[in-house]
């Protein structure tokens, strides 16, 4: 798809990642599915080579050109700096809470890095008790009762597993944990 001298132009200014509680307006233009296209691919080649600054800085092109609506291109960019850049990672998740502070996968995101990459029990189940309040669905909601079982809270762990267990009778993760056969 040919995305022309106008769309390269546009592409050149958006190189720059954005900063941090920037207000964005997806560009008004026939050309945005174009560019949209080109930088879907430019990520999904820079991410297989390996290139993960330059797939990070695709993702933010992308960020800037769709608006705020996809909060998974945020979780995305975080994820390829997990063990690269923590301070550019936590500036993705502030855009996107700043953004998309009602979606409860956008907490769990945010959890899930500190839980895994950071091993901070108690940062994680903060943002976890957020999403799950929020109305996460299993499995996802897990998280928190693991989160909590790191910490050694075992009465508040098991409080969680036999809630999630009244929710969901088949929530096998939660018959496990609870030692229900």
């Amino acid at each position: 798809m040919a995305v022309g001298a106008v769309g390269l132009s546009l592409l050149v200014l958006l190189t720059l990642p954005p900063q941090l509680g920037r207000e964005y307006t997806p560009l008004p233009s026939p050309l945005v599915g174009e560019l949209i296209d080109f930088q879907e691919q430019q990520q999904d080649d820079t991410f297989h080579t390996g290139e993960w600054d330059k797939t990070a800085a695709a993702m933010d092109r992308l960020i800037i050109l769709e608006g705020k609506e996809n909060y998974d291109r945020y979780a995305m960019a975080a994820w390829l700096q997990w063990t690269r850049n923590d301070a550019r990672v936590k500036e993705y998740y502030q855009r996107m809470l700043y953004a998309h502070a009602d979606n409860p996968d956008a907490w769990y995101e945010i959890g899930q890095y500190y839980f895994i990459n950071r091993m901070n029990y108690p940062e994680a189940e903060k943002y976890m008790r957020t999403a799950v309040a929020m109305g996460l669905p299993a499995p996802k909601n897990h998280l928190l009762g693991f989160a909590l079982k790191k910490q050694q809270k075992d009465a508040e762990a098991r409080a969680f597993w036999q809630y999630l267990l009244k929710q969901n009778p088949k929530d096998e993760t939660a018959k496990r944990e609870l030692g229900i056969e």
